[in-house]
């Protein structure tokens, strides 16, 4: 039904219990929490993935580029290093405006993946030097590795410094 459920390894449905990062409702659906929130992925999902798409690495990778593609910066609040509870709004702002920060752009991508069924999570840190905050999106692979994703980063070096060369941040 295009949702997102969890089978445990008893055979039975999650229902109103987290896997890891994921969260399920009552009646077992993912849910980030937040309808407004879980529509507004769903919305963008639709738009990025195709009948014709196998795996959810293509269909993941169809966001990412998307977003890198058709999303722009937009300054907004800095959060301190190690938090996460900006994640919620921020996506938000980004799925609603169309742009945001580093913020904006790492929560959506984590709503996405998550939705996608990957276990996904957002760190705040900072990016070459402590007075340069930012934020991306980590995710736990299948295979067993955790890797970076950063569609903000590779949005800026590939239309904001065309002086600079091209970096490739999907699974890096």
């Amino acid at each position: 039904d295009g949702e997102l459920y969890y089978i445990d390894d008893f055979d039975a449905l999650v229902k109103d219990s987290a896997v890891g990062h994921l969260t399920f409702d009552a009646e077992g659906r993912y849910t980030s929490g937040n309808a407004e929130l879980d529509a507004a992925v769903k919305a963008l999902l639709d738009t990025c993935i195709t009948a014709d798409m196998t795996g959810t690495e293509t269909m993941l990778r169809a966001v990412y580029d998307h977003m890198r593609d058709n999303y722009r910066y937009l300054s907004g609040p800095l959060y301190d290093a190690g938090t996460t509870d900006w994640a919620e709004a921020s996506a938000l702002t980004f799925l609603e405006r169309g742009k945001g920060n580093c913020y904006c752009w790492a929560a959506t991508l984590m709503y996405c993946a998550r939705q996608l069924g990957y276990q996904a999570y957002v760190v705040g840190g900072w990016e070459s030097n402590p007075s340069n905050v930012h934020a991306w999106t980590m995710i736990d692979w299948p295979d067993g590795q955790t890797y970076l994703f950063d569609a903000q980063l590779e949005y800026a070096y590939l239309y904001m410094f065309e002086n600079k060369p091209k970096i490739a941040m999907f699974k890096a």
